[in-house]
């Protein structure tokens, strides 16, 4: 259904003045899937004599006549403008909003984009505390791809936090699918993060109620992959052509054979090396994640590859970690 905007003037006869001129009011009327009302002053002040109910204008040619119905015109047109910017946004779009917009609120209005870009300012200060850079990259990336996405949908630069409803994140979902080919896992990950800034949207009053409550993205089947005894066999005894391979090779093979994962290890030092009363070599250290302990006997392929790598790392770490854009 069209969404159609009618604005109706009128004078507050009993907010008459000391010289007998009475403010001119409106009351927009937005029409369409959402039906809405707002009234709003029109910060003009006009003398009932000549006010033509019927025509909404001043009746002769006097001057004032002729500059209070020039001062009505660009009103109505600065009206249209806001509601058809905010349609060109939304298709959620109230009375309230146009009269917001036009009385000059809509420019303090949050918007979209610029509370992700505050999220993520917060966020990176929280990176090494109880946040990780691997994570506030991922929200950086969304960001990416939401800027993007409202630019291709919406042909402008930002929307308002209350465009985020169900109609724009299938619309968003679509958009990743198809526009930007991702997989199912990829485009689920990039639909939580918006799905974070949504829920902190609702907790600081921004939006009304939860936009994700009545939308699922596709959850992919997992399939459960692991080595063969085979397999990795022929990994441990094989050799690749650079050294940064032959190096992530040994860097998996220490996290089989230990259960440690890629970001503990790349904190590992040589202060987390513990010996036991027998003699034995552990691993003694706390998850990043969780906080939760670890504690790991090292075998003797693990070892190996410890002493491999002594003294290649600084800062007394015990490997010299790659990034996945090292390999």
């Amino acid at each position: 259904m069209k969404t159609e905007i009618k604005v109706l003037l009128y004078l507050k006869r009993n907010g008459q003045d000391e010289s007998g001129l009475c403010p001119l009011m409106g009351k927009i009327t937005v029409k369409g899937k959402y039906n809405s009302t707002a009234q709003f002053g029109c910060k003009i002040k006009i003398n009932p004599k000549i006010w033509n109910a019927t025509s909404q204008r001043c009746t002769g040619k006097s001057h004032t006549a002729v500059r209070t119905n020039k001062e009505i015109e660009l009103l109505l047109l600065l009206l249209r403008a806001r509601f058809n910017e905010l349609t060109d946004m939304s298709d959620k779009v109230s009375a309230e909003d146009v009269k917001n917009s036009f009385q000059g609120i809509a420019a303090a209005q949050m918007t979209l984009l610029r509370f992700f870009e505050e999220h993520n300012r917060e966020y990176a200060l929280r990176v090494g505390v109880n946040r990780t850079a691997n994570t506030f990259y991922q929200y950086k990336n969304t960001y990416r791809h939401l800027s993007k996405f409202i630019a291709f949908r919406y042909k402008v630069s930002d929307v308002t936090v209350k465009s985020l409803d169900t109609l724009f994140i299938e619309d968003f979902h679509q958009f990743l699918r198809i526009n930007e080919s991702q997989k199912p896992n990829t485009i689920r990950g990039h639909i939580n993060r918006l799905k974070s800034i949504g829920y902190i949207a609702v907790h600081r009053n921004l939006a009304s109620q939860n936009p994700f409550k009545d939308f699922s993205p596709d959850k992919p089947e997992r399939k459960q992959l692991y080595l063969t005894q085979d397999e990795l066999s022929r990994l441990m005894n094989n050799t690749f052509d650079t050294p940064n391979r032959n190096f992530t090779r040994d860097m998996f093979l220490f996290s089989v054979f230990t259960g440690i994962c890629y970001c503990d290890m790349c904190n590992l030092s040589e202060e987390n090396i513990a010996r036991d009363r027998d003699g034995n070599l552990w691993i003694e250290t706390n998850r990043q994640k969780t906080g939760t302990p670890e504690n790991i006997r090292l075998l003797d392929i693990a070892l190996r590859i410890i002493e491999k790598y002594k003294g290649l790392a600084s800062n007394g770490k015990l490997f010299p970690m790659l990034s996945n854009m090292s390999i």
